[in-house]
């Protein structure tokens, strides 16, 4: 069983500046694998300035609250996290250059994902070491 609820208020201070808050309530329960299931709460703040010649700049604070029930014992984890990221939308929206960071201020913090059984490969969303990445998206 697998349950995602999801609230959100997104906001535009001007004609430049926007801020958003989610609330994410993520639950998980099966009997295969271990953990047998868990909790998620996750509350990201998003700040973004979008400047008319094509850059823009996010900073997202999110907290977040997980309960883990093993077979044998109960884990409960809360921590922050701060991702940031610095984007440029190349002319005639030719495509986005993106260059970010994850964890930022380099939190450890046990997290449990809900892709642990997938045989495909996926990038976790919350990463406990900082991480630093450039994306190039082109459309042509």
């Amino acid at each position: 069983d697998e349950g995602l609820d999801r609230i959100y208020l997104y906001w535009l201070l001007s004609d430049r500046w926007s801020l958003s808050m989610e609330g994410l309530y993520e639950a998980f329960k099966q009997s295969i694998y271990d953990p047998d299931q868990f909790t998620t709460m996750r509350t990201p703040l998003t700040v973004g300035y979008y400047h008319p010649k094509g850059l823009s700049c996010k900073l997202i604070s999110t907290y977040v609250n997980q309960e883990v029930i093993h077979q044998s014992n109960k884990e409960n984890e809360d921590f922050w996290v701060l991702d940031a990221s610095v984007n440029y939308r190349l002319p005639k929206r030719r495509g986005v250059i993106t260059i970010g960071a994850r964890n930022l201020l380099d939190q450890t913090f046990r997290y449990q994902d809900h892709y642990f059984d997938s045989e495909e490969p996926i990038i976790p969303s919350l990463i406990p070491e900082r991480t630093i990445y450039c994306r190039i998206d082109i459309s042509i």
